[in-house]
């Protein structure tokens, strides 16, 4: 008898040495896990860029940037002068437009640095408490461009120029997403992007 209780014994330690370091490996992963932080509009001439920091303890790889912003057919601008255009699109077609609904806008944004082998890239890596520069929009010319995924050279879309309303968001292969409510509103001769503290990390 005494033998079955000490075999009992034993594997109840086992079972609660086995559940302590499982505990103990994902509270580690919780601890050491990035913390993306939205910052605060960082304006280079006309054009406007969010600073997003890395508040954790481990880098935040693959991190993307995408916009939804509240618009409709009538607030696109006319782009029958622009150069720009999708590829095999007619001239002055909208240059990359995705996902225009009666909502809204929505897709990926670009970031304001140059990666090793193309500039402004679709993502990139934040390490340990250091920050990066996600372009956004510029008010150039009387309007509202946002970049597409692919950088400034296809815009997602060009505004007129008037107060919007959108989100921002951030995600990353090993972080929790964040969102940020937005207003844009034209003053000064400029177009300035104010944020709703309403911070959620659903989607």
């Amino acid at each position: 008898m005494t033998e079955v209780w000490f075999v009992i014994g034993l594997i109840a330690g086992l079972l609660v040495g086995a559940f302590v370091n499982l505990v103990a490996q994902i509270v580690f992963v919780w601890y050491k896990k990035p913390n993306l932080k939205i910052g605060n509009d960082k304006p280079h001439g006309r054009y406007h860029s969010i600073e997003i920091e890395n508040k954790g303890k481990t880098a935040a790889e693959n991190c993307v940037g995408n916009i939804y912003v509240e618009a409709t057919q009538k607030d696109l601008a006319d782009l029958s002068r622009s150069a720009l255009s999708t590829i095999g699109a007619p001239a002055g077609a909208p240059p990359f437009i995705t996902e225009l609904t009666e909502r809204g806008i929505s897709g990926a944004v670009c970031w304001a640095h140059s990666g090793p082998i193309i500039k402004n890239p679709h993502s990139t890596t934040i390490n340990i408490h250091d920050s990066a520069l996600l372009d956004v929009y510029r008010y150039l010319n009387g309007l509202i461009e946002i970049p597409s995924e692919r950088g400034w050279k296809i815009l997602r879309v060009r505004l007129k120029p008037k107060e919007y309303r959108g989100k921002l968001r951030i995600t990353a292969a090993n972080a929790k997403p964040q969102i940020k409510e937005f207003q844009l509103k034209v003053e000064n001769q400029n177009v300035s992007i104010k944020f709703i503290e309403q911070n959620s990390s659903r989607h």
